[in-house]
């Protein structure tokens, strides 16, 4: 339209040509009412090209009174529907929405107006058109001019009354680009040659009907543009013929055809769409003949033309306008959503949609037949439908052609003679099929090197754009492409062994099938293959070929996610039960032991304890012979038993591998032995047990750093929890550098979590912040660990609140509570983290009744609950309670919970929160007693390291002293608490501290 209005002379075309870019611009930005606008739109600008064409070419001294009045009527009719384009466009979105109905059909009727007053103008025009001819062809009625004008004109006359085009697609996302080249090309002043090539369902055919309708294209050719569906035609002959008689072109033999369908092209600039080209050109005795009429089409003067064929092949013997177009590929995410939710009304937001579009692989075709019929079903339950009966579900009506079947579309292209012709390319292309990430080039060559011709094979798949090569130079097939193939031409067992056995092999890559010391380079190279290696493994397992391998290789897998983060444990469920009904009693044990690490970090609930998990593991283990693994299931069990139980089983675990000589896993035995020795309340028996660990993993050759940063950062507990924070601290940052050197994805975000919570004890909010956004960024990259993600949430919030930075802790609580609705409904841990989170905020506020139940109701969430990470949890909410009663005024309340949770504590090995807990309840009691707890505590604070609960102390102690008299101790002891607050980051209890000086009269400003 741009181009048509700057060429545009003044007066009536210029005004037609702006009134239409006006409304063009305003149906861009209707949202309610979208489809009637742009469809106004289109009519308005097919229509006002037409009229300003005529119009230019005709000078007004020929022009009628009727012919200048029907323009004027036709401005009129456009002028109209802007007024009403406009009128709508101003009103409120809510008033859009609520007269949706009534302003469609008066979108609709003023289109319909504007088409009106346009046939009045073609009558008007004809009339004059007829006055004309009569002045012409009087002198001439009885000459030989009069008959040669017939001779020339005759064919034209057919040809303008014979044109018959499909409707242009009502919805076209996602193809502007080639749109745009494909009208560019056929409306170059010399004419186009364009083939539009692709896979089944890219809609080749809707980007020609869409070029046939373009306002540009309608210019340039007017009512001569014909399109041809060759999947019609029969016979070598029967293209021209077909053309012919499209174009309503009396055909008689062959010559006399050809040269009549020339002499009728040529006389004005044509447009010719050969629609399935491919269907009477690509069986080998019809391509001479096929492309010979091409050649004949590509030689008329003023002919542009456009095929379509399936597959990635041009004809040949016709110069194909350059750049040539490529092969469509899918749309984009978005135009795929677009067009999904342009045909059914959804909730875009849904998970469920996003992964839907995903499994279908923004193929159009595929997107618009799932949508018609999301248009009835609900999304949730057609994806589930989908997952079932994948492409079978992809049709609309009866779905007995190829353009309402997606099965049939496929099975088309599957058919073609090139296809047939060679043999082996369907078992390629269903071996690929299993290959959602797609085949590497020199993995193809190993895995199909047994197959015959399997280079020409893997040639005619991508001929027939059945496949395609990815950037990175890999061969894949769209999912559809690839359910449909797995559904209706599954391999024989014979072919896929090659497969398997390449694909199984990657497990070998690691020669100690030990992921945790895994070199950088071999968990990269596998990376690459995750998703194929699932696949094929699911496929495996269903088709119950080479069971011992495929579970070998679900295992490795799934151990992979476990301790590398890469992949998924989607897997776990089925393998675990194909392992145990095929009574492979040492695999099996193998898969629960991981089970037990997915369920301890709450990736993965198989609906039994962990302790259960690992007792049947230790089990099979033992009946099978693998001693080794009994006994590292015995010491993985150890943390779940009683302390006393627990070092009982890691002596049992050691006495095994001595027996067996596996010396190797001393350093483990010494590792679980130091945490049984800790909740004993041995420390001292811990530290020692630690340090063994620690020398014997140095030790180990080759070196074992996954090892060592897991031994290193679980020492830090004794530390942290027996008043040495500042060597806590300092070990913690040495974990972190070796879990790093390790590539370790399933420990470092816990290290960093560690680290980031002992700071926020010192009162260093800000790199407390930092460490906790550390652990929640490292473990979107790493295994699926949700207890992780919420435990780092509530302490973010923590943070925040402590630097009184009230939109911090409400973004971090909505994004915990996102992460909260991915995960599964039943999950008090998950649950209890968000409500003390939100217990934190609301303390912030100062909503103290809102915060006491947020903490009660995290109690409730894990009342049943006695592991030990519940039991830290409920505790730590304990204490959480007893300061919201201390700060509500409530000191009787607040001094019994504190009390409690000093017990508690204590009972746990918990010392230093111990120490923070009795510094607490010192707040709460008579001064002469909070004298003697503040004497206790504030050497082991100062020596713990811990600024925070030592600047406390030291403003209860100026607070006794001045209630005491003793003014000048009060004035130093509160400065000195000052003092303290200002080198850390707690902002919130700073406050705090100088509004409680401020009352009992002491004042040393903010």
């Amino acid at each position: 339209m741009a181009h048509m209005l700057g060429a545009a002379d003044s007066g009536i075309p210029q005004a037609i040509l702006s009134t239409a870019s006006v409304i063009t611009e305003i149906a861009e930005k209707v949202q309610v009412n979208s489809d009637a606008a742009r469809r106004l739109s289109r009519r308005v600008n097919e229509l006002g090209i037409i009229a300003t064409t005529e119009m230019e070419q005709s000078s007004d001294e020929g022009s009628s009174e009727s012919w200048k009045a029907g323009f004027d009527d036709f401005q009129k009719a456009i002028d109209a529907a802007k007024d009403r384009l406009v009128s709508l466009s101003r009103r409120s979105y809510l008033s859009q929405l609520l007269n949706q109905k009534r302003d469609a059909d008066a979108l609709d009727a003023a289109s319909e107006h504007v088409q009106q007053a346009f046939d009045r103008l073609k009558i008007s025009t004809l009339v004059d058109l007829h006055s004309l001819s009569m002045t012409v062809t009087q002198p001439l009625e009885r000459g030989s001019a009069l008959r040669a004008l017939e001779d020339t004109f005759g064919e034209f006359g057919a040809l303008a009354s014979a044109t018959s085009l499909p409707p242009a697609p009502q919805l076209f996302f996602g193809r502007d680009h080639e749109t745009e080249s494909l009208v560019g090309a056929i409306t170059a002043q010399a004419g186009g040659n364009v083939a539009i090539l692709g896979g089944p369902g890219m809609g080749k055919t809707s980007l020609a009907v869409t070029a046939l309708h373009d306002a540009r294209v309608i210019a340039r050719f007017a009512d001569r543009r014909y399109f041809v569906a060759c999947d019609a035609v029969d016979g070598e002959s029967g293209m021209i013929t077909a053309i012919c008689s499209s174009l309503g072109i009396a055909t008689g033999d062959g010559k006399a055809a050809r040269a009549k369908l020339v002499k009728a092209l040529e006389i004005r600039p044509s447009l010719l769409v050969l629609d399935n080209f491919e269907t009477v050109w690509e069986a080998a005795q019809q391509r001479t003949s096929a492309e010979d009429n091409l050649q004949l089409l590509s030689s008329v003067n003023g002919l542009s033309l456009i095929l379509t064929a399936r597959g990635a092949e041009r004809p040949a013997g016709i110069p194909w306008t350059q750049p040539m177009l490529p092969p469509l590929s899918p749309v984009s995410e978005d135009s795929a959503k677009q067009i999904f939710a342009s045909i059914a009304s959804i909730d875009e937001s849904q998970p469920v949609f996003d992964q839907l579009i995903r499994e279908l692989d923004n193929i159009p075709l595929a997107v618009t037949l799932l949508a018609s019929q999301a248009q009835f079903e609900p999304i949730d339950s057609l994806f589930a439908r989908w997952t079932q009966f994948r492409t079978a579900i992809l049709q609309r009506g009866d779905g007995g052609s190829r353009l309402t079947s997606l099965d049939v579309s496929i099975g088309l292209s599957l058919q073609s003679p090139r296809m047939l012709a060679s043999p082996e390319a369907k078992t390629v292309l269903s071996l690929l099929s299993l290959l959602p990430l797609g085949a590497a080039r020199s993995d193809f060559a190993v895995w199909a090197s047994h197959i015959p011709g399997a280079d020409r094979a893997l040639a005619t798949v991508l001929q027939n754009s059945l496949a395609f090569r990815t950037p990175d130079d890999r061969v894949r097939v769209l999912c559809p492409i690839r359910e449909y193939m797995l559904a209706h031409h599954p391999v024989d067992t014979a072919a896929l062994r090659p497969l398997f056995a390449h694909y199984f092999g990657l497990a070998d890559s690691d020669p100690e099938r030990n992921l945790l010391n895994s070199s950088p380079d071999i968990i990269t190279a596998v990376s690459r293959e995750v998703e194929n290696l699932d696949s094929i493994i699911r496929y495996a397992l269903a088709a119950e070929v080479d069971l011992a391998a495929t579970l070998e290789a679900a295992a490795w897998s799934i151990e992979l996610f476990c301790y590398k983060g890469l992949g998924s444990c989607d897997l776990l469920p089925l393998a675990l039960s194909v392992a145990r009904s095929s009574h492979f009693q040492d695999l099996t044990a193998r898969l629960l032991m991981v089970s037990a690490e997915l369920s301890v970090s709450g990736s993965l609930s198989l609906g039994s304890s962990p302790i259960e998990l690992l007792e049947e593991a230790r089990s099979l283990s033992l009946a099978a012979g693998n001693y080794e693994r009994g006994a590292e299931a015995m010491l993985f069990m150890s943390q779940f038993l009683p302390p006393d139980e627990a070092v009982k089983t890691c002596e049992e675990a050691r006495s095994v591998l001595k027996q067996h000589h596996f010396a190797e896993l001393e350093a483990q035995v010494h590792h679980f032995l130091a945490t049984a020795y800790w909740r004993l309340g041995q420390i001292a028996a811990a530290r020692s047990s630690f340090r063994e660990a620690i020398i014997t993993a140095r030790s180990l050759q080759p070196p074992r750093l996954g090892l060592l940063g897991d031994i290193t950062f679980q020492s830090t507990t004794v530390d942290l929890n027996d008043c040495r924070v500042l060597d806590g601290i300092a070990t913690l940052r040495d974990a972190i550098s070796i879990l790093e050197e390790a590539g370790d994805v399933l420990l470092l975000p816990w290290a960093h979590f560690h680290l980031g919570a002992a700071l926020l004890w010192q009162g260093f909010s800000t790199e407390a912040l930092d460490q906790f956004s550390t652990a929640l960024k490292l473990s979107k990259s790493g295994p699926d660990d949700a207890t992780l993600e919420m435990t780092c949430t509530r302490s973010l919030i923590e943070a925040h609140v402590l630097r009184l930075d009230d939109e911090g802790a409400n973004s971090a609580l909505q994004g915990g509570r996102l992460r909260r609705q991915s995960r599964p409904e039943v999950w008090p841990h998950g649950d209890c983290a968000m409500l003390r989170a939100q217990a934190e905020l609301l303390r912030l506020q100062r909503d103290f009744t809102g915060c006491r139940m947020a903490l009660f109701s995290a109690l409730n969430c894990i009342k049943h609950d006695d592991s030990i990470p519940s039991r830290n949890n409920r505790v730590h909410t304990i204490c959480s309670i007893g300061e919201v009663e201390e700060e509500s005024g409530n000191l009787a309340d607040a001094r019994n919970w504190f009390i409690l949770s000093v017990i508690l504590y204590a009972n746990g090995q918990r010392r230093t929160d111990s120490l923070r807990a009795l510094t607490l309840l010192a707040q709460v009691v008579d001064d002469a007693t909070a004298e003697n707890l503040l004497q206790s505590v504030m050497l082991p604070l100062l020596r713990c390291g811990l600024p925070r609960y030592l600047a406390l102390a030291l403003r209860l102690s100026a607070g006794i002293a001045e209630r005491r008299g003793e003014r000048d101790l009060a004035i130093h002891r509160a400065r000195s608490s000052l003092r303290m607050y200002d080198s850390i980051d707690a902002s919130y209890e700073r406050k705090k501290s100088v509004a409680s000086l401020r009352a009992l009269g002491i004042d040393l400003g903010s």
